[in-house]
């Protein structure tokens, strides 16, 4: 019986830990930051097993995602390419691949991200992820005005 709730509890606090909060201030954020106009970045980033995608502001807090949707090609080294669709989650303020990639994560990134349903160009995303390579930032706190 203490077996399987000491199971429980580690599938619960397995579950439970992406839903820590992110982007409080002092929090460091490791993933990849890619420039944008209006001084924002797209915050690429390994959630467990899922690649995510998130917007954030010049002081690294969260912002609404200006993407929508988006198509990636993964390329882990060694195994063959992987296609996968990109999705809003439920709050919306991140995208989610559609497929897990499994450790290490150590793998090309092609793709397209869409912002909105008229887009059908989209913003091209070309993207070496190492995990160990990862860049850090510290969330700032938000100017007093």
């Amino acid at each position: 019986m203490k077996s399987l709730v000491f199971k429980t509890l580690l599938l619960v606090s397995f579950l439970l830990l992406p839903l820590a909060s992110r982007g409080e201030v002092g929090d460091t954020l490791t993933g990849y930051f890619i420039e944008q106009p209006g001084n924002t970045f797209l915050h690429v980033y390994t959630n467990g097993v899922w690649i995510e995608f998130a917007m954030l502001d010049e002081n690294y807090h969260q912002i609404e995602n200006e993407f929508t949707r988006g198509v990636i090609t993964v390329n882990k080294k060694g195994k063959s390419k992987e296609r996968m669709v990109v999705r809003p989650t439920g709050d919306g303020m991140t995208l989610k691949s559609s497929k897990t990639i499994r450790k290490p994560h150590l793998f090309k990134i092609n793709g397209r991200l869409y912002k909105g349903e008229e887009d059908t160009i989209g913003e091209s995303l070309v993207l070496q992820y190492n995990q160990h390579l990862l860049e850090e930032v510290t969330v700032k706190p938000l100017p007093v005005k």
